[in-house]
């Protein structure tokens, strides 16, 4: 049993530590009792703690300050006490000038079918893709500046050509 329990164990561990995705473990108070790898390069790059030993029992909110003390508190309560999956699809990172964007998911974690015991916190690094589709609508806002550069063209041109016509004509009858 126990050989089977370690191997267990190392093959979940190799799993979440090959996800590329941010992986948190927590408790029934949102304490941290799991990271993969790399979460931990998460925490190295949000300026939060950085080691395994620092972070485990640690309230998440004090040590991923990727959401607020408020938005932890309010997805602490959707996810424990309203049993709901709560997404931040598009967090930036600085909050007040984002250099970085992550999307971040907590998933209650269930005891059974009867009670929460804690949750699971899935980040993402969508930095490229949120670059990618500001690049992205940018060529689209200059392709609608040329389109509309040329019906603007064809609106000022027809008029002037009715007119360059008619001055000719006079001209012409003088």
């Amino acid at each position: 049993v126990e050989e089977i329990y370690s191997r267990t164990r190392s093959y979940l561990d190799g799993v979440l530590n090959s996800l590329n995705l941010g992986v948190i473990g927590l408790d029934a108070r949102f304490n941290i009792s799991f990271i993969n790898k790399d979460q931990a390069t998460l925490f190295q790059r949000t300026g939060g703690e950085q080691s395994l030993f620092e972070v485990i029992g640690v309230a998440v909110a004090s040590a991923y300050p990727l959401l607020t003390a408020t938005q932890w508190e309010d997805t602490y309560e959707r996810v424990i006490h309203g049993r709901e999956v709560v997404t931040h699809a598009r967090i930036g990172f600085p909050q007040d000038q984002a250099e970085s964007f992550y999307a971040l998911s907590v998933v209650p974690l269930m005891d059974g079918q009867t009670r929460v015991i804690g949750g699971v916190a899935v980040t993402e690094d969508i930095t490229r893709l949120v670059h990618l589709e500001n690049d992205l609508i940018e060529k689209e806002r200059l392709g609608l500046v040329g389109q509309m550069t040329i019906a603007l063209n064809h609106e000022i041109n027809n008029p002037l050509t009715a007119i360059l016509g008619l001055a000719q004509i006079s001209q012409q009858s003088d």
